[in-house]
């Protein structure tokens, strides 16, 4: 049968250095170069901030994360916003927990997560300042972050958040959730996390009756005008043995008080 099941919210800490599911989602315009500071210097500015000296090597900045693991920090994407005048750069970057020198070395089994760093900075009075961040967000598996990620609009008034999938599981069974990440004050907080696709068909036994369970959603992020936070419309439908999960939908919307989108207690989603 399919289980009931809810996410509890990831938390993650900031640091003091001085598939087969489809997602729909808005177009996002994004602004030319900054006249004011190049890409290259943005990045530069806030990973130097968050994790203090660049290793030249490998070009990355390491980071220990849980007191075991180490991580270098490679900046994936950044993208340029400016709006009403103001500017602002998302900057997503990631690290995996793999040996790339003995001073770099990561001393966990790489079984666990990567590592995904999340940054909101803004041009005030000409200066950069950064307004949030995530430095340690623990995603993915085997020892790796998730790579696929989209700066998206989430509500009215320039509300941006990154978007990516991750893809868990081990021994035939494997599931895949989508991941959004946006500002909550001074952090970058995870404000869903919902199950995209469940595929149990390298781990189930065709002798035992009812094995295989599949899972498929699709997300579409709905732009209600002067929405302070968009709504989500989530389509799913599944099988669960000889059982099917007929194509149905459901509107999410924001928790204001929990900051973050809360999936009904009816959400069928499965995991491994």
């Amino acid at each position: 049968m399919f289980e009931l099941r809810t996410h509890s919210r990831r938390h993650f800490p900031r640091l003091s250095v001085g598939i087969f599911a489809i997602l729909f989602l808005p177009r996002v315009a994004f602004a030319a170069a900054s006249p004011h500071w190049s890409n290259d210097a943005v990045v530069e500015w806030a990973m130097q901030r968050v994790y203090g000296t660049r290793n030249t090597q490998f070009n990355c900045w390491p980071t220990a994360f849980a007191n075991e693991m180490r991580f270098c920090m490679q900046v994936r994407y950044i993208r340029h916003v400016s709006r009403g005048g103001g500017e602002r750069w998302y900057i997503l970057a990631s690290g995996d927990c793999r040996t790339l020198s003995p001073e770099l070395q990561c001393t966990s089994i790489a079984s666990g997560p990567g590592l995904i760093g999340a940054f909101a900075i803004a041009l005030q009075a000409g200066k950069l300042v950064l307004t949030s961040q995530a430095a340690q967000f623990p995603a993915g598996d085997g020892g790796e972050a998730p790579r696929q990620w989209r700066l998206v609009q989430l509500g009215a008034n320039g509300y941006y958040g990154w978007v990516g999938t991750e893809t868990t599981g081990d021994s035939g069974c494997f599931t895949t959730d989508e991941l959004m990440l946006a500002p909550d004050g001074k952090d970058f907080a995870e404000i869903g996390d919902i199950v995209l696709n469940v595929d149990n068909s390298g781990a189930c036994d065709p002798s035992v009756p009812r094995c295989l369970v599949s899972f498929d959603a699709r997300v579409h992020v709905n732009p209600v005008p002067a929405a302070r936070v968009y709504p989500l419309e989530i389509t799913y439908w599944g099988k669960d043995g000889g059982t099917t999960l007929h194509r149905q939908g459901m509107r999410v919307r924001f928790s204001f008080a929990n900051w973050e989108y809360l999936i009904p207690s009816v959400w069928p989603g499965v995991g491994c």
